[in-house]
C-alpha cells in the first residue's frame, strides 16, 4: 500500500479513504520521523523501525529486555535470526 498503485485492491480490501491514506503516506516518509511501530512478544515489546531515509531505507527491529526473554524462553535453540512464530501475537492488540 506505500506505493499506490502497486496492488489495486488494496485501498477496497482495508477500508482506506485515499486522502487519509496521501496524509499518511506524507507522515510516514518524512525523513524527520521515522516510524517507529511496537509490537507486544510476551510481557514486552518488539519496536519495528522503519528508515526513510534516502539511503537508509528498510525494517530494523529492537526487542526490549521482556520480549527477549519470552523469544528465548519459546526458542531455547534458536536455528538462525529471525523471532520463532510462537511469540508473535496471532492477531493486532485492540488499540491498532
Amino acid at each position: 500500500m506505500l506505493h499506490v498503485g502497486s496492488a489495486r485492491t488494496a485501498l477496497t480490501a482495508f477500508d482506506v479513504d485515499l486522502a487519509d491514506l496521501d496524509s499518511y503516506l506524507d507522515r510516514f516518509e518524512d525523513p524527520q520521523r521515522w516510524p517507529v511501530l511496537p509490537v507486544p512478544i510476551g510481557t514486552g515489546t518488539l519496536y519495528l523501525i522503519v528508515g526513510n531515509l534516502p539511503d537508509d531505507v528498510g525494517i530494523n527491529w529492537v526487542l526490549d529486555e521482556n520480549a527477549k526473554a519470552a523469544v528465548l524462553q519459546a526458542d531455547a535453540q534458536p536455528t538462525g535470526p529471525g523471532l520463532p512464530w510462537s511469540v508473535l501475537p496471532a492477531a493486532p492488540p485492540p488499540n491498532c
